[in-house]
């Protein structure tokens, strides 16, 4: 499940961001 965010950690529209394109969740 981390591999994605683990360059995005420094900024928070990064992260959701991610965290969307690794896991498409109903938002």
């Amino acid at each position: 499940m981390s591999k994605g965010y683990v360059w995005v950690v420094d900024d928070d529209s990064s992260i959701r961001w991610v965290m969307e394109k690794t896991s498409p969740l109903p938002t």
